[in-house]
């Protein structure tokens, strides 16, 4: 039992609905409800979802030692888990991940591995360089989009990624990228002597990006600026106790909010594009995000 809760712990379990949100945005942007195949869409999930707890899982194996000074109450620190069954645990799951892309399509397979092939420059390499690292983890969430977009790829001999959809989809993981590389660059202040002025320029920058999905909203207009002003709103009452008492666990705060709100982001991409039924859908998993987080954050670190 207390094992199991450690390793939910360790992959940071109430994110994943994050990563699903991803997915299912990117599918059902080039595939219209009505063709759907719920196989594709339950192979990608487990692909996302498996691709994207590996790489909770191996960025606690690569910070184990920073940890263990640092955050003695985490699962690998704290010996909960061991190191060794950790990265075996993590490298399955990518195993996993990669095989069951094969139920998205031709392209999926090779979409999932270059996102494990991202999470593992960050891990262990960019993320301790702020603005290449949060770029680099921006990459692993367009390649999460992509990897719900492949369904409407094809491959061949000479351009592995030939699309079948049209470029003006691309706008949505790119808008995806701008909003994660925000919320990344947040979090590497999470311990900096001097949070007010560059917090207030990423939140506003944060703000932008939203506003830049609002302006490409062709369908559902109303109600994806509601949902829109709804998260832009909550993300900064949440950052006030931030600029009052600029404390790791309130900055730490504003990164969870956010993270919870790309499932607001990708449902308004959704209603932007006439898929309001799936969009609708997708909000729902905030409820599982926001009670599986209250469960597991004591002690997460996360």
């Amino acid at each position: 039992m207390f094992r199991a809760l450690a390793l939910s712990r360790l992959m940071r379990v109430h994110n994943i609905f994050t990563a699903f949100a991803d997915v299912w945005a990117g599918y059902f942007i080039v595939i219209p409800l009505s063709e759907v195949s719920w196989r594709q869409v339950v192979g990608l999930l487990i692909a996302s979802g498996c691709v994207y707890s590996a790489g909770m899982v191996f960025n606690d194996v690569f910070d184990v030692e920073r940890d263990r000074q640092l955050h003695p109450s985490r699962p690998l620190p704290s010996g909960r888990v061991s190191v060794r069954a950790a990265a075996m645990f993590a490298g399955l799951l990518q195993v996993i991940g990669v095989g069951a892309a094969a139920f998205g399509g031709a392209a999926s397979p090779l979409v999932a591995a270059i996102i494990v092939a991202l999470t593992f420059s960050y891990n262990g390499w960019l993320k301790k360089y702020r603005w290449v690292g949060s770029a680099n983890m921006a990459a692993c969430r367009f390649g999460n989009m992509a990897l719900g977009m492949s369904a409407g790829m094809t491959t061949d001999w000479l351009w592995p990624l030939r699309e079948a959809t049209s470029h003006a989809e691309w706008v949505f993981p790119a808008l995806l990228f701008l909003y994660v590389f925000v919320v990344t660059v947040v979090s590497t202040l999470e311990e900096s002597p001097r949070v007010r002025v560059p917090l207030a320029v990423l939140l506003a920058a944060l703000v932008g990006v939203m506003a830049l999905l609002a302006c490409g909203l062709e369908c559902n207009r109303d109600l994806g600026l509601k949902l829109l002003g709804v998260l832009a709103l909550w993300i900064l009452v949440t950052a006030v106790p931030a600029f009052r008492h600029p404390t790791p666990p309130n900055v730490g705060q504003i990164i969870r909010v956010s993270l919870t709100g790309i499932i607001i982001f990708d449902a308004c991409m959704l209603l932007g594009v006439g898929q309001a039924t799936a969009g609708q859908m997708l909000i729902v998993a905030i409820v599982p995000t926001y009670l599986i987080g209250r469960l597991l954050r004591p002690g997460t670190g996360s």
